[in-house]
């Protein structure tokens, strides 16, 4: 985003003064430094899991339910953060990236569509991860297999 965002400025700079302080303002959001201190700390915290959760899984099944309870929750504090800095609809429109998500509203609906936000709690919605599925069903299934064993 950034990169992207940096060429399409310098190649094609604005010229009404209307679109330099909407731009004045998106820059003004994007270095208050409170809001990026808070979010970089709380990705420290999260992980790639497209790339890396059945590896981390098969590796390390005794820590794999800690690090995403962890990741989640970390993803808890950056929708908090990014709604509770004078709300998600007062982001400049002049933050905009290249791909789906184009603003902080549509990460965040990106995020709500893979994680079911109840009571300061999240549940994972069904179809994001094959292997957290499978182990819903194997839990919810317990009890009946442990009636069928006795």
């Amino acid at each position: 985003m950034g990169y992207q965002l940096l060429k399409n400025n310098i190649l094609f700079p604005f010229t009404g003064s209307e679109e330099i302080v909407q731009r004045q303002a998106a820059i003004e959001h994007l270095i208050d430094r409170k809001l990026t201190g808070k979010i970089s700390h709380s990705l420290k915290n999260c992980i790639d899991i497209d790339a890396n959760e059945f590896i981390f899984f098969k590796e390390n099944k005794s820590e794999y339910f800690i690090k995403m309870y962890k990741m989640l929750s970390s993803v808890l504090v950056i929708v908090d953060l990014l709604r509770g800095h004078g709300g998600v609809y007062d982001v400049p429109d002049t933050l905009k990236c290249y791909g789906d998500i184009c603003t902080y509203k549509d990460l965040i609906k990106n995020i709500e569509r893979k994680i079911n936000f109840k009571e300061d709690r999240f549940n994972i919605r069904p179809a994001v991860s094959d292997e957290l599925d499978f182990l819903k069903n194997q839990y919810s299934d317990l009890e009946n297999r442990l009636s069928e064993v006795v």
